[in-house]
């Protein structure tokens, strides 16, 4: 038997690793108890369902974008779920930084990256991601609810800002630059 070649071969095991794994998180839901007020866990096999179509959709419009999937996972989540907005930036934060590992090895393989300077530029995106950790708990606990809101509020006029900068096509730059040919 002739395996596929790449990038076929990496699909189908992942599609059947995603099918087997829903499977058996839907087998779980049927010999599982729900305890008193909590959420069945038939719902939550939904819910993991339902994310993972949204993220699946998200990558697929990130790759064409050439944007990261955090900068389209927060606002859908924040806009259309009701979950907290702490526990949706903290997925974010995680969207961004696996959507930034997975597309490195191009780079670096190409001789594009450099990876000292990335470890180095990766030392001040820790300390941000911590402090905006540390502010969004802050307001949490000192703003509650309007806080919730402000935060809300600031991440939807980012988005919107963002949104008019890709509009407009924003600021178009080819690095490396292009050589010429010789003899040309």
């Amino acid at each position: 038997m002739k395996l596929p070649k790449s990038p076929w071969l990496e699909l189908i095991l992942m599609c059947g690793v995603v099918i087997l794994s829903f499977v058996a998180l839907m087998l779980i839901t049927k010999g599982a108890e729900t305890p008193p007020g909590g959420m069945s866990l038939n719902n939550i096999s939904l819910l993991t369902f339902g994310f993972f179509l949204l993220s699946f959709a998200i990558a697929c419009i990130a790759v064409v974008a050439g944007i990261g999937g955090g900068v389209l996972f927060t606002p859908l989540m924040l806009a259309f779920t009701p979950i907290d907005s702490l526990i949706v930036r903290g997925t974010g934060l995680i969207v961004a930084m696996f959507s930034g590992l997975i597309s490195t090895r191009p780079f670096m393989k190409s001789g594009l990256g450099n990876l000292k300077l990335s470890i180095y530029c990766c030392v001040g995106y820790g300390i941000g991601a911590f402090t905006g950790a540390q502010g969004a708990i802050w307001i949490s606990e000192r703003l509650g609810v309007t806080g919730e809101g402000f935060v809300r509020i600031a991440l939807g006029i980012i988005v919107l800002l963002l949104a008019l900068y890709f509009l407009q096509g924003g600021v178009k730059i080819e690095w490396p630059s292009p050589k010429p040919l010789a003899g040309l």
